[in-house]
């Protein structure tokens, strides 16, 4: 038993570095052995590291995720607007080619 508390405590303590050198494409698989292992005082840092890089290989919106369960609201909140942005501008976009269509059907008559 002596030995299996030895290994836990190796295993928890290399947590940063699970972090660091985590396939980001298993990202899922990080953030469960985090939230199972990780101490509470030190599970925002590790989501917050798993975040970024997420963010730095461009899968923002897993990063979100875990931005959320750093309670990181200015980084999660960042991608929302950034969400909200887009779909702002693809909204317009579409109003602008509605309008395009409906004056040249007008034009046509």
């Amino acid at each position: 038993m002596h030995y299996l508390s030895n290994t836990k405590y190796e295993f928890v303590c290399q947590l940063g570095d699970l972090v660091e050198n985590s396939d980001p494409m298993k990202w899922q698989e990080t953030l469960a052995i985090l939230s199972t292992y990780g101490k509470s005082e030190e599970f925002p840092s590790l989501c917050l590291a798993l975040g970024d890089r997420l963010n730095d290989v461009g899968d923002e919106e897993s990063a979100s995720l875990c931005y959320m369960c750093a309670l990181s609201l200015e980084k999660v909140s960042k991608y929302w607007m950034k969400q909200l942005n887009q779909a702002n501008v693809v909204r317009c976009f579409s109003f602008i080619l509605l309008l395009l269509v409906r004056i040249t059907a007008q034009s046509n008559d």
